[in-house]
């Protein structure tokens, strides 16, 4: 666990909201990125990585000036690929589905109902990154609820959910294209081949131009 800003890392701990906040507020106050390494499902990781989200927006809210545009938080999980952005994006009601389409429908407001969908759709319709999303549940579940909530009025200040936006993104490449870089490109040439059609073609990496293109 590493900040942009912060020059120690911090260790996991025992999850407690106490000692989440002492974090944030020792460590992390003035960070902009946060870099979290996990062992995907283990639920002590998940339980931090949960309540350090929940904090975390908590202290943005609190933070935030009196004017109307929302404060957000930004999560990036490697759970999902950028293909898998519209499925994220009608999970959390930033963008409406089609009832028609079996495969773009709407969600449940049922927050069950809901992450039951979106463990479906994610393993039947997409089927590229394979993880298991049920021990991530009530971390997906309150960033859902926190976009719910912005788009009312606020919550009481000691109330559950935090009066914060948080964005869940996914930012990888699809596993089945980015395991083409192991297993066919074995030098410099077919690695600048392969990285051209995930910027300039697919879309995946910024392009030939861009400011982050040689970064």
């Amino acid at each position: 666990l590493k900040s942009s800003t912060a020059s120690s890392t911090a260790g996991l701990g025992k999850s407690t909201p106490s000692s989440v906040r002492q974090l944030l507020s020792k460590e992390l106050q003035h960070a902009k990125l946060l870099y979290f390494g996990e062992f995907h499902s283990e639920p002590r990781i998940v339980a931090f990585q949960t309540e350090l989200i929940k904090e975390w927006a908590k202290c943005l809210a609190s933070s935030a000036g009196s004017d109307s545009v929302p404060t957000r938080l930004h999560l990036i999980m490697e759970h999902f690929s950028i293909d898998m952005q519209p499925l994220l994006d009608r999970y959390q009601r930033l963008e409406n589905g089609d009832d028609a389409d079996v495969h773009h429908q709407s969600f449940p407001e049922n927050e069950d109902a809901a992450f039951e969908q979106l463990t479906s759709s994610y393993k039947n319709d997409y089927g590229t990154e394979g993880h298991d999303l049920q021990p991530y549940r009530e971390l997906l579940q309150l960033c859902r609820q926190t976009t719910k909530k912005a788009s009312g009025s606020c919550p009481e200040k000691n109330h559950e959910v935090p009066c914060c936006e948080v964005y869940v993104h996914g930012g990888f490449i699809p596993r089945n294209l980015a395991a083409r870089l192991n297993k066919e490109c074995p030098d410099v040439e077919s690695k600048r081949i392969f990285f051209d059609e995930m910027s300039n073609d697919r879309g995946y990496l910024p392009r030939r131009g861009d400011a982050m293109y040689s970064a």
